[in-house]
């Protein structure tokens, strides 16, 4: 290779390095203002200590109000929970099957204390730890109460928890969440990013923006930002490293637009020493959790992506369409231990879901599924869409499930009870599949949010999906 071309191939790649970083920037924090109303919803006792107390930190210091809610008691690991008060040396204890859930009330605590924040901030939900995914997939306008097979109850067991009492159903989650959010009048929240990999993670993310599109009316409209816990084998380097920075998930890097938060010495080491504080949880994961104490914290901003409208009969122009990516990312590879309830991949298949693609036509919606298919092979995919309209209770508007068969068979289901005409067709491209689905079904021509997500199933195994999203529809 001469000089000259070799110097002309280092330029190159010296180019494409800057193009590389410029594409994957990250921008720095939108700082907090003393006027600000901070809200972070954790999923479960820990979450928030993760994933923001830096966060916490810098709103005290400058003024801010903070309240931290806290979806769950995160009272279903009861194995670790055994192996924790083992160590304490109490061989004769016995822990009731809430004294998991009290406990990790009283870490939540210590370690807000730790970081500046009163017990007084903190607003204790109590939903079922590990089933609130299934909650807000299931139990939607139904008599029937999920029942905890963790705690034995289908209500909130706990006494000091705001949602005392409540029956485990998806409209008590939303009002709870709803009637919170209207007292505090927040002017950012934060909550769990829609493609963290644990299924209460989701399901805090989808309930929070369904709680906020409800508040819109009453002229509450808050900042949204995600943070992400759990994502395959990230943080890639485990255990306490204060000198790291903490960088997105490869995988999601291009897909939302992520804020970094600068932290002190001293901010880190106090994070560090609040991770700690939740005993029950660092007996195991001791490296997973303290991985969270580093130089920065990450948040992506939450806005919901726009189906756009085509016209009644132009050609349908896919790269104008809202794009789902599928995530690719397995329990076995996340920072926690799965079991039946999680309804995420279960295994590395030769049948993959790539992506989904949603257009509006006149009075339909339009969605591409593109798979990968290396054998000829596939299961059933799944599309479930859930329609929101301003001023209908969203329990009452459709939850439909489309399944797709190998042999291209189409079952439509409402609520989980079969539609015998339900006007949604299917063409099939090569590895894509189209379906064109009136939007009547989902609730009326007018719905203006959907939530959606789409699974690839081998078997009675989930291959792949694409995590659930809230989508605005453009409107007709």
């Amino acid at each position: 290779m001469t000089a000259q071309l070799s110097s002309r191939l280092l330029y190159g790649i010296l180019l494409l390095g800057i193009w590389i970083e410029s594409v994957h920037a990250i921008s720095e924090f939108t700082p907090v203002r003393v006027r600000d109303r901070i809200v972070i919803v954790a999923p479960h006792p820990d979450d928030e200590v993760l994933a923001a107390s830096g966060l916490i930190q810098q709103a005290i210091a400058v003024g801010a109000k903070v309240k931290i809610i806290y979806l769950t008691n995160g009272d279903h690991n009861q194995a670790a929970y055994r192996r924790y008060t083992q160590r304490q040396q109490h061989p004769s204890f016995r822990p009731t099957q809430f004294a998991l859930g009290e406990q990790r009330r009283v870490e939540a605590s210590a370690a807000m204390q730790l970081l500046g924040l009163a017990s007084k901030n903190l607003i204790f939900l109590g939903y079922p730890d590990w089933s609130t995914l299934r909650l807000w997939r299931d139990y939607w306008e139904t008599d029937e109460v999920l029942f905890n097979n963790a705690t034995g109850v289908d209500r909130v067991p706990y006494p000091e928890d705001f949602s005392y009492r409540h029956a485990y159903r998806s409209e008590n989650i939303t009002a709870d969440l709803c009637a919170t959010l209207r007292t505090f009048k927040p002017t950012r929240v934060f909550v769990t990013h829609p493609c963290d990999t644990h299924p209460d993670h989701r399901a805090a993310a989808n309930f929070v923006q369904l709680a906020l599109l409800e508040l819109e009316a009453e002229g509450i409209r808050p900042e949204l930002d995600f943070y992400i816990v759990h994502f395959g084998s990230w943080p890639a380097t485990l255990n306490y490293h204060p000198t790291l920075p903490l960088e997105p998930p490869r995988t999601l890097r291009d897909d939302s637009d992520w804020q970094s938060l600068p932290l002190t010495p001293k901010q880190i080491q106090r994070k560090y020493q609040a991770i700690l504080t939740n005993q029950t949880q660092v007996t195991d994961q001791r490296g997973l959790l303290t991985a969270f104490a580093r130089t920065n914290e990450l948040f992506a901003t939450g806005q919901a992506p726009t189906v756009p409208l085509l016209p009644e009969h132009a050609e349908l122009d896919w790269t104008k369409a809202a794009h789902l990516r599928a995530l690719a990312v397995l329990p076995s590879e996340s920072g926690y231990v799965t079991n039946s309830l999680a309804e995420l991949p279960s295994s590395k298949t030769v049948v993959d879901l790539e992506c989904i693609d949603f257009l509006r036509q006149d009075d339909d919606l339009v969605a591409q599924l593109n798979l990968k298919n290396l054998t000829g092979q596939r299961g059933n995919v799944r599309l479930l869409l859930f329609g929101y309209r301003q001023g209908t209770a969203f329990a009452s508007l459709p939850k439909v499930q489309i399944n797709i068969t190998p042999d291209n068979r189409l079952n439509v289901q409402i609520t989980h009870e079969g539609v015998e005409d339900p006007g949604v067709t299917l063409t099939n491209i090569d590895t894509r599949m189209i379906l064109r689905i009136p939007l009547k079904l989902l609730g009326g021509t007018d719905i203006d949010h959907l939530f959606a997500t789409a699974i690839a199933y081998f078997g009675a195994k989930i291959a792949d999906d694409t995590a659930w999203h809230l989508l605005r529809i453009s409107p007709n």
